[in-house]
């Protein structure tokens, strides 16, 4: 099945490329996270899962929201100048947030049980925002090739590093090699980079003119996407302290196995994707309707299918692979794929916030889902059955999705008319 436009052969090598690269690493990655969590305990993985979520979180906030002025950047010059004030930025707010921790922990004895998580979130978040900002710098330099073939080898690492250290029998095997696989693809992105504007010392003026200019995007689109990530991400800390980190566990590998097939097509498209609509809306308005709307439709054609294979042949195999562990599983994949075939109308697309310059409209959407996963964690606790609340969460979740895509679809035809 074709998940392409026709509209740029450039742009179809680019998506290959990176499809390439994001598929074989996320078959190495599902594979691995399937075998790992079947040997360790639904607790330790429910632990990672917590671990990834806040990672997750906080990796917005590490960069002010600034990744995307990267692929935005005029020339290669600023690109640098921007990827060096973000690293910057990510030393800076792992600096607070350790001092943060040490503080909090020597007054909360709740905050000194989980700070060893804490520490290795916040460590975790610095070397995993270096990379991920790294990766946006070569999509600016169109450098696609260096990000798929690095997508395979950090995938594979990772499970590797994992397995070895789940035979060694080391606690938290799971976070450290996640930490110590994304440190050696830090390494090997190092070697692509230009060190000359490392050491290079930029005037107050220049930084302070810098911030200004993107004020907007730090006054609306960090508290949109930090919320977003809140509401994508909080339901499995929440999860971890009102019902059990075994909860936790189940809920995170449904999660990522249905996540897997959407992350293999909204990185890969989404990167290409900015760069080449922010060229149509600049140059030729009127092509990226048509171009949207052919990205949106065949990308939902492909996750419903990866849906009901997930959910019938797949389901039954799980069942075979994991035995008696992972009660529920089958109902959590059931429950979470509405809400997957909701994101992926406008995930790939998402980039269209900023590039029409609705930031406000973001905050807001971002808001109400983060609404929808605390009511739903509320009304599970309340029954005192986890099901409710994803349920709850993912139809109404789902729904909000599809009405801001009709909308940026609403936005694009109009331009096609003027």
């Amino acid at each position: 099945m074709n998940i392409l436009p026709k509209n740029s052969s450039q742009f179809k090598r680019n998506i290959f490329s990176m499809l390439k690269g994001s598929t074989f690493a996320q078959i190495i990655n599902v594979l691995g996270a399937l075998y790992l969590a079947k040997e360790y305990e639904e607790s330790i993985y429910g632990e990672f899962g917590i671990f990834i979520s806040t990672l997750s979180i906080l990796s917005i906030l590490f960069t002010l929201n600034l990744d995307n002025v990267l692929v935005l950047s005029k020339n290669k010059d600023a690109a640098n100048k921007t990827l060096v004030k973000i690293i910057t930025l990510a030393f800076i707010f792992t600096a607070v947030f350790v001092g943060i921790i040490a503080v909090l922990s020597s007054f909360f004895e709740v905050i000194s049980d989980i700070s060893t998580l804490l520490y290795l979130s916040v460590l975790g978040c610095l070397v995993f925002t270096i990379k991920s900002n790294c990766e946006y710098y070569f999509t600016f330099a169109k450098k696609f090739k260096i990000i798929a073939n690095a997508k395979i080898v950090y995938s594979f690492l990772t499970v590797l590093i994992q397995f070895l250290f789940f035979k060694l029998e080391i606690e938290q095997g799971l976070i450290f090699g996640f930490l110590i696989a994304t440190f050696v693809i830090l390494v090997i992105y190092s070697f692509s980079l230009e060190k000359k504007y490392f050491v290079k010392k930029e005037s107050y003026r220049g930084i302070k003119n810098f911030y200004k200019e993107y004020r907007n995007l730090i006054r609306f689109g960090l508290p949109s996407n930090l919320i977003n990530a809140f509401a994508n991400h909080i339901l499995t800390i929440l999860i971890g302290i009102f019902f059990s980190k075994s909860a936790a566990g189940v809920y995170s590998i449904a999660l990522k196995i249905l996540n897997i097939p959407l992350m293999v097509i909204s990185s890969s498209i989404t990167q290409v994707y900015y760069q080449k609509a922010v060229e149509y809306y600049e140059k030729i308005p009127q092509e990226l309707y048509s171009f949207s709307k052919k990205i949106i439709r065949n990308n939902v054609l492909v996750m419903l299918v990866i849906i009901i294979i997930t959910n019938t042949i797949g389901e039954y195999l799980l069942e075979l692979f994991f035995g008696k562990s992972y009660e529920d599983l089958g109902i959590y994949l059931a429950v979470v794929s509405v809400l997957i075939l909701g994101r992926i109308c406008f995930n790939p697309i998402s980039s269209l916030l900023v590039i029409f310059d609705k930031l406000k409209l973001g905050l807001l959407f971002n808001t109400t889902l983060l609404i929808l996963n605390l009511v739903g964690i509320y009304i599970g606790f309340l029954f005192q059955d986890l099901v409710y609340g994803i349920t709850i969460l993912s139809i109404f979740g789902s729904i909000l999705y599809i009405l801001i895509t009709l909308y940026f679809l609403k936005l694009m035809k109009q331009l096609t008319y003027a």
